[in-house]
């Protein structure tokens, strides 16, 4: 019983510093002041697509499944203050009340694509993510919660627009 109670205590010290070391990475950068001339969404996608790879929501205070909102909102938190939340619903609303952010029509590297929950046919549910390069899209994997390139453009339309009948809302962070 010993030996396992001690395995036990390895194994959750081995989780512990993986953990720290994830929060480590994305807390290296706070939040930059921008006087380099490159735009706020160009360090919005810089700090995406350094995240690439790692669980940007370890704690998973929101099951990995529904972290999508939660996992934008780290990162975005890191280039400016925004309040930490988990429904695409709000996050639509925080968005569009935010005078930082504009609606655009036309999609750029560094945006925020949202499709919110509650807004189309019912049989999904809704997503965000960061625009990256090539007509690709960053967002939390709902089975790992790992952030990653998950979608193009094509197959979020796909997906959430024609297949979910949700609005595909597109945010840009003003500089």
């Amino acid at each position: 019983m010993k030996e396992k109670y001690f395995k036990l205590i390895k194994w959750l010290k081995e989780v512990v510093a993986l953990l720290m070391k994830q929060i480590e990475i994305l807390e290296e950068n706070p939040a930059p002041v921008n006087n380099t001339g490159v735009t706020m969404s160009e360090i919005l996608f810089k700090k995406a697509e350094r995240s690439l790879g790692i669980d940007v929501t370890p704690l998973d205070r929101v099951n990995d499944e529904l972290a999508c909102v939660t996992s934008v909102t780290a990162i975005l938190n890191h280039v400016v203050k925004f309040p930490r939340m988990s429904y695409t619903p709000y996050f639509v609303r925080e968005l569009k009340r935010d005078k930082r952010f504009k609606g655009v029509m036309d999609i750029k590297v560094g945006d925020i694509m949202v499709n919110a929950t509650g807004t189309g046919n019912g049989t999904i549910r809704g997503h965000c993510g960061i625009v990256g390069e090539n007509g690709k899209i960053m967002s939390n994997d709902s089975y790992s919660g790992i952030w990653k390139y998950y979608y193009t453009i094509d197959s979020w339309k796909a997906r959430y627009r024609v297949g979910g009948g949700m609005p595909t809302l597109v945010f840009r962070l003003l500089d």
